[in-house]
Formats: structure tokens, C-alpha cells, sequence
């Protein structure tokens, strides 16, 4: 009888062990999901950031084309505007004196 009972000990032990592990066991397979989800998210969310790098990048290398561009018309004006005031006044033809009537007898080389 003591055996019997030992028996029947066991066996509802080990029942009671099997329903633990299998409680464990989607305990386990919750949190594997929402691992899963959260992997998930976060290769999106790194997929969205390497695609921001790539477009600032792009966008840099686009201000520094438009910069240099910039930089190279900015010297040819500046090399104009150099050369516009390194030529000396010349004077007006007379004739164009003349054509500007008396407003042009006042015009610098009018003389």
C-alpha cells in the first residue's frame, strides 16, 4: 500500500511537473514572439537610419558641388569686376556730348 502510494505521488509529481514546464514552455514561446517583433522593428528602424545617412550623404556631397560652383563663379565676377576697374575713363566722343545736349557738357571729359 505504501508502494501504491508512493506511486501515485510520483505520478501526480510528475504531472504537476509537466504542466509547469508546459506552462514554462509558452511562457517561453510569448516572449520568443515578442523578441521576434521587437527584432523585427529595430531592422526596420536600421534599415530607416542607413537610408537617412545615405540621403544626408548625398545631400552633402550636392552642397559641396553647388559650393564649388559658387565659389569658382564668384571668382570669375570678382576677376571681372577687377578687370572692369582697372580699365581708365575714357573720355565721351564729341559727338555723344553733343547728342546728350547740355546734361552731357557736365559729364566728365566733356571738355
Amino acid at each position: 500500500m505504501i508502494g501504491g502510494r508512493l506511486w501515485q505521488i510520483a505520478a501526480l509529481a510528475a504531472g504537476v511537473a509537466s504542466v509547469g514546464l508546459l506552462v514554462w514552455a509558452l511562457w517561453l514561446r510569448g516572449d520568443v514572439a515578442a523578441l521576434e517583433k521587437e527584432a523585427a522593428s529595430l531592422r526596420r528602424s536600421n534599415a530607416a537610419l542607413i537610408e537617412a545617412r545615405d540621403q544626408a550623404q548625398l545631400a552633402r556631397d550636392v552642397e559641396a558641388a553647388r559650393a564649388a560652383r559658387e565659389a569658382a563663379r564668384a571668382s570669375e565676377l570678382q576677376s571681372t569686376i577687377d578687370a572692369i576697374q582697372g580699365v581708365p575713363d575714357a573720355p565721351l566722343h564729341p559727338d555723344l556730348i553733343d547728342l546728350l545736349g547740355s546734361r552731357g557738357r557736365e559729364l566728365p571729359g566733356a571738355d
